[in-house]
């Protein structure tokens, strides 16, 4: 595959920087949706995570036709997910891709709460 460039938009900007001590202090992990799977790759996420901390580990879910690509990226510690978190999420990317990052938590999201 090709490099990514990014853009960051005014967003990320404004959290980066948010370090995160206290409740959450242990290793995290952040969902990662939003990227054509067929173009990008572990070799092209790794980067862009390792940046604003230690991934412990990236797991690409296998693609499914028609779908938007999921990635799960673990970090050693709670301060580093949300750094990228804030940095990385919406953030477009080389092929046109908009991320989708969140922070993970083995609780389901119910569809029905507003």
């Amino acid at each position: 595959g090709c490099p990514l460039r990014i853009r960051a938009g005014p967003r990320a900007e404004k959290r980066a920087g948010r370090g995160g001590r206290g409740p959450g202090a242990g290793p995290a992990t952040l969902y990662v949706a939003g990227f054509t799977p067929q173009v990008v790759d572990e070799p092209q996420l790794r980067p862009l995570f390792e940046a604003y901390g230690g991934v412990t580990r990236l797991k690409l879910h296998p693609p499914q036709p028609g779908k938007k690509g999921v990635a799960f990226v673990s970090y050693e510690s709670h301060a580093e997910a949300e750094l990228a978190l804030a940095n990385l999420n919406g953030l477009t990317i080389a092929t046109g891709d908009v991320l989708t990052v969140k922070l993970y938590t083995n609780k389901p999201e119910s569809s029905t709460a507003r």
